[in-house]
This record gives C-alpha cells, structure tokens and sequence, in this order.
C-alpha cells in the first residue's frame, strides 16, 4: 500500500504466468488491510476479556 501511495499507483496488475489475470486497486489494499486491523483488535479485546474474568491485570488499574 505505501508503494502504490508514493507512486501514486492506483491500481497494479496481477500476472501469473506470464499472463494478467487481474488487477489489485487501492480500495482493495485499504479493505483488506481495514479488515486485518479488525481482526487483530478483536483478538486483543477478546485477550483482555478473559484476562479480567480471570481475575488477572497487568499492573494496577489496567482494566477499570
């Protein structure tokens, strides 16, 4: 993403052998890795859910 953005690249092609077989745009750079930050977020909250059901904290005051 920060390649097609300094090259003001909207759009790349995909090649596979040798041939086009689709082409990548920015819209879908930014919803995948949207959708990878989701995920990766979801993941820690769950983390910190179990973590306070648990009983558990880091330091004090963590999770209040």
């Amino acid at each position: 993403m920060s390649l097609m953005i300094r090259q003001r690249v909207r759009e790349l092609p995909v090649i596979a052998d040798g041939e086009l077989v689709g082409v990548i745009s920015m819209n879908d750079v930014a919803k995948y890795r949207l959708e990878d930050l989701e995920t990766e977020s979801n993941v820690l909250w769950d983390d910190i859910h179990r973590a306070r059901e648990a009983g558990l904290a880091l330091s004090e005051g963590v999770f209040e």
